[in-house]
């Protein structure tokens, strides 16, 4: 099977259906470009669950291994606070 896909000025493309289908892919899910020998693989990227949170922008990221929920909800209020101070100017 060969399917095709326009690069944009941006250097974005689209992933036909037929392949996002058969990786399993969703939205805003990272791909790995793996390249060997002058080609070029895509698969879907694997990473910790760090690497996940931090794709769908959760606060949960910027935690450490080994905090506890306690530690967690501060530096998750922390944040909150000074999203709310910079909108406060």
């Amino acid at each position: 099977m060969k399917l095709y896909s326009t690069l944009t000025r941006k250097g974005q493309t689209t992933v036909p259906k037929e392949v996002r289908d058969l990786l399993r892919l969703s939205p805003r899910q990272k791909l790995a470009f793996v390249v060997e020998e002058g080609q070029v693989r895509i698969e879907p990227a694997t990473g910790s669950i760090r690497d996940l949170l931090a794709s769908i922008g959760s606060p949960a990221a910027k935690t450490k291994p080994g905090m506890s929920i306690s530690q967690m909800r501060k530096v998750y209020k922390a944040k909150r606070l000074r999203a709310w101070r910079t909108k406060q100017g």
